[in-house]
């Protein structure tokens, strides 16, 4: 039949050979490690901690004011005077630090929470509320302003608008920023206020 050649099966690499002991193994080949979890669980295990910092970035950005627009052929020009509501006739009046009346109008101005006159919860806010009012009131005498933004009307039947004034050299002040720079109200996107007392 002629000569056989004998089958020599090929040795497996494996790492309990003498030569490998003292050598640093990856973690598959230690006795007794489970293999690595697939990618399909490690990308499961990241969603949470991904969502929860996504959900921590947008309540950020929303809780910042809108960007106070630019005046269009839509936009209502509103000039001076302006008083505290119930100080004396005129046909521009601030209820308190994030409301205006305009005649029979009334306007909740966007992007800001400032604190309650009627009813306040404490003391303390009520002092904040006047201050925020007559704040407010200073700041809409400085020159004309514009009702700025889509007239969105919300659940108290308040029209939503940007309270912008074009300065000399062309640049924007949002009134509603200069509240907040000033601390007389808060950045507020919508659902619940937190407390001033």
């Amino acid at each position: 039949m002629g000569d056989l050649i004998p089958f020599r099966r090929k040795k497996r690499k494996t790492w309990t050979k003498p030569d490998d002991y003292g050598h640093v193994l990856p973690t598959n080949a230690w006795r007794g490690a489970k293999p690595g979890k697939p990618l399909k669980k490690r990308l499961q295990l990241w969603i949470l901690p991904i969502l929860f910092v996504a959900i921590l970035a947008w309540t950020y950005w929303s809780a910042l004011p809108q960007r106070a627009t630019a005046p269009d052929a839509r936009s209502q020009r509103i000039d001076p005077p302006v008083t505290a509501c119930g100080a004396g006739p005129a046909q521009t009046c601030v209820i308190d630090g994030d409301t205006i009346k305009v005649g029979a109008r009334t306007i909740r101005v966007i992007g800001i929470d400032a604190p309650e006159i009627s009813p306040p919860r404490c003391v303390e806010e009520a002092a904040k509320g006047l201050a925020a009012r007559d704040r407010l009131v200073a700041l809409a005498n400085q020159g004309p302003f514009f009702l700025t933004g889509t007239g969105e009307v919300d659940e108290y039947s308040r029209e939503l608008f940007n309270l912008v004034r074009v300065r000399s050299d062309n640049s924007l002040q949002s009134l509603a920023q200069e509240m907040i720079d000033g601390g007389f109200a808060r950045p507020y996107a919508g659902g619940a206020r937190r407390p001033w007392c």
